[in-house]
């Protein structure tokens, strides 16, 4: 190619050869004095560059091919680039699909676009139209993007699902008078879900957000759920807070690099009006919940304080339901409790099994037990982990197992004091045992997965019917007495 002009006026016109592709230029661009402000009008066009190999990344990106004019003022100041962008790109690889005809039209800075992007692939047809912003805080802007024909299978983003379609309409619109008061709303309009013969479509969904007084509120408003969450928070902040919850009571958990979350968030949130069955079923998920089911709770950093509390009547999963589920959660002097709940129904089984866990957890230290009663098999077991390092700063786990009982078809069994000792990978079980009415099954060694890790088994007239129910094989009837 030519290279010709000053050193701060430059015309480039050629063809970039490289291992990763080839790329024509035809460019010129002009330099202020002081080389503060880049003035630049070029056209750029390849039949592929290989963006997989160019950033190391070949598990991402493929292949891209492409022709735009790209016209613009760099600032150094700015630390970036103001440009009009005009042209397409015909093919792009990424994880492992090649979209195809993508046009765009638009004002680009670092922090907003401004213009028109439309593709029409054979897998998914989407038309954007307005403006956004990402800069810090809310996001900014006002758009229309519009999905029709799309494909989350053959687009290689699900594994699921392979005649799921989805079409929709989404408009933002944020409001920034300059006052105290901001408000921004994302509505979802028009969605449709199609899976075989089966098509789901609701009324629509608004996600909005308002700010007054530093007192924000987020609500979510739809026919599948309704949501809040207020308070005195910064959204890109949030996650600190669970993150500083995580780091104060598993302090091992968090590496030497990681740095050390603070937050300042006082929230108030909650869930309620679920209504997710119908879409569910397109979706050929096998979920049901009862639409009086909520979730509500806060968290106020400042005081390291939170509480969580979930009622769920009724619950479907696959094969299994449940009733009654109520989960609590909440902190005390430093310490964590939690209190669940629910009545569990098996597969084809119209009797209840109670459950209950009750944990208490300080920082590396969790005391937890559980009990269950189905008439035919009820008792409770306890435990307490304790989390440590060693000196070569391998996590560790140390599970002590207290002596509690349980019952079986009438038969009293003993758990003995017991240990088990983990690094998460392998297993090493001292002294477990349960006895009773002269039977026993008592385990102790190494299991793991490697041929030296072994563990020994003691049985001495154990039903084999006891085993098959608690491990719940009923499609053999099987019965005997074992001792080894």
């Amino acid at each position: 190619g030519d290279i010709s002009g000053s050193f701060s006026n430059v015309v480039l016109n050629g063809i970039l050869s490289t291992q990763v592709g080839e790329l024509a230029l035809d460019a010129n661009c002009l330099m202020n004095d002081d080389f503060s402000k880049l003035n630049f009008n070029s056209y750029v066009e390849t039949e592929g560059v290989d963006l997989g190999k160019l950033l190391n990344k070949e598990n991402v990106f493929g292949k891209i091919a492409l022709n735009l004019n790209l016209t613009g003022v760099y600032d150094k100041s700015k630390k970036g680039a103001d440009a009009t962008l005009d042209g397409a790109i015909s093919s792009f690889g990424l994880n492992g699909y090649e979209y195809n005809d993508i046009v765009i039209n638009g004002e680009v800075s670092p922090s907003s676009f401004t213009g028109k992007m439309a593709m029409k692939d054979e897998n998914a047809i989407l038309d954007f139209d307005g403006k956004i912003i990402w800069d810090s805080g809310f996001p900014k802007g006002d758009f229309h993007l519009s999905v029709d024909d799309f494909s989350p299978y053959r687009l290689n983003l699900t594994k699921e699902n392979k005649d799921l379609w989805l079409g929709f309409d989404l408009y933002f619109d944020y409001l920034d008078d300059k006052s105290i008061t901001r408000s921004a709303e994302f509505r979802l309009d028009n969605l449709v879900v199609k899976n075989n013969d089966k098509v789901f479509s609701t009324y629509p969904i608004v996600f909005s957000s308002a700010v007054r007084d530093s007192i924000i509120l987020l609500k979510l408003d739809s026919h599948l759920a309704q949501a809040e969450l207020e308070g005195r928070f910064s959204l890109s902040k949030l996650p600190n807070s669970f993150k500083a919850l995580r780091d104060h009571y598993f302090p091992l958990l968090k590496s030497e690099q990681q740095p050390e979350y603070k937050a300042d968030n006082h929230i108030f949130f909650s869930l309620k009006n679920i209504h997710i069955d119908k879409l569910a079923e397109v979706l050929n998920q096998r979920i049901f919940i009862d639409s009086t089911s909520y979730l509500k709770g806060e968290i106020d950093d400042r005081h390291g304080a939170f509480y969580v509390e979930g009622r769920i009547p009724r619950l479907g999963i696959k094969k299994f339901r449940f009733r009654d589920t109520k989960i609590d959660l909440s902190n005390d002097d430093g310490a964590t409790l939690l209190h669940f709940s629910t009545k569990m129904f098996g597969p084809k089984s119209n009797k209840p099994t109670d459950l209950a866990i009750m944990a208490n957890v300080v920082p590396n230290f969790i005391d937890w037990g559980l009990t269950w009663n189905n008439r035919d098999f009820y008792g409770q077991l306890d435990f307490s982990t304790r989390l440590f390092k060693t000196e070569e700063n391998q996590l560790m786990a140390d599970i002590a197992i207290r002596p509690t009982t349980f019952t079986i078809n009438g038969d009293r069994w003993m758990v003995n004091e017991a240990n088990i000792k983990t690094d998460f990978k392998r297993f090493e079980v001292s002294d477990f045992a349960l006895e009773g009415n002269e039977q026993h099954i008592r385990l102790d060694g190494m299991i793991g997965n490697t041929f030296e890790d072994s563990l020994n088994v003691d049985l001495r007239d154990v039903r084999l019917s006891y085993i098959m129910n608690l491990v719940n094989v009923h499609q053999v009837e099987l019965d005997a007495m074992l001792t080894g």
